[in-house]
């Protein structure tokens, strides 16, 4: 199974609201009652930002939010954007209402969860979702070795920053997908639950963060180069 990454952006002069409901109201179901093209999406999700995180600027590219679709294969992938039903239907709807050249896009393996999601505590809350350059010091495979090993232990194993976070997953950016043309230079994605954007920025104050996070994250990433928005809880499109 593999996943597409998107962080979208709306178009330029459209209004944030406008944008949120078409995504969701018109362009989801539009793929989901699509029997042509749902049949080879597993699952899609879509993860709105929220208004507030939305005035942020530091950090952002200003995305308004990540799409998440599962396939089985990449030729599933490439089956379903091939098809003349997203031609016909989907191209011309995204036309409407994203900034397709600020796609921020890559293929993913199948997430790694370093810290279970706790459902109770995390509905109704917000989500992290931050795309990881490595350090141009790292080769691809000392990058993926050191992030989901070492550096995810660091949040883990920390109380005073587990304490916080209410589920961590992260998804490696696949192989196979390094040798794609007009390659984002991103190679993960980050994603970690928090009751509420506050609990998130008194997550990123914490002295363990300081401490411990932001060394290995010198020595790991370019920190320059994260893109990182918080979002609402996922929207589930199609699948469970």
């Amino acid at each position: 199974m593999i996943e597409l990454i998107c962080f979208v952006r709306r178009k330029e002069g459209m209004d944030r609201d406008a944008f949120h409901e078409h995504w969701l109201n018109h362009h989801g179901p539009l793929i989901r009652n699509t029997p042509e093209l749902a049949k080879y999406v597993l699952r899609y999700e879509q993860n709105h930002r929220t208004d507030r995180d939305s005035e942020r600027d530091r950090g952002s590219a200003g995305h308004d939010g990540v799409t998440i679709q599962w396939f089985e294969n990449m030729q599933a992938f490439i089956g379903f954007c091939t098809d003349p039903a997203y031609y016909e239907l989907i191209a011309p709807d995204e036309a409407k209402f994203l900034d397709r050249s600020a796609f921020h896009i890559f293929f993913a393996a199948e997430p790694i969860v370093q810290m279970p999601v706790q459902e109770e505590r995390s509905a109704g809350g917000v989500k992290l979702l931050c795309m990881i350059p490595r350090a141009k010091t790292r080769s691809v495979e000392s990058f993926h070795e050191h992030w989901t090993g070492p550096h995810a232990a660091i949040f883990r194993d920390s109380p005073e920053l587990s304490r916080h976070i209410l589920g961590y997953r992260q998804y490696p950016r696949l192989a196979a997908d390094y040798e794609r043309k007009g390659d984002p230079q991103f190679d993960g994605l980050t994603e970690q639950l928090f009751e509420s954007e506050d609990a998130f920025w008194e997550f990123a104050q914490e002295p363990d963060y300081r401490d411990k996070v932001a060394p290995d994250e010198d020595t790991l990433l370019i920190r320059k180069g994260l893109n990182f928005i918080l979002t609402r809880q996922a929207d589930v499109i199609i699948g469970e």
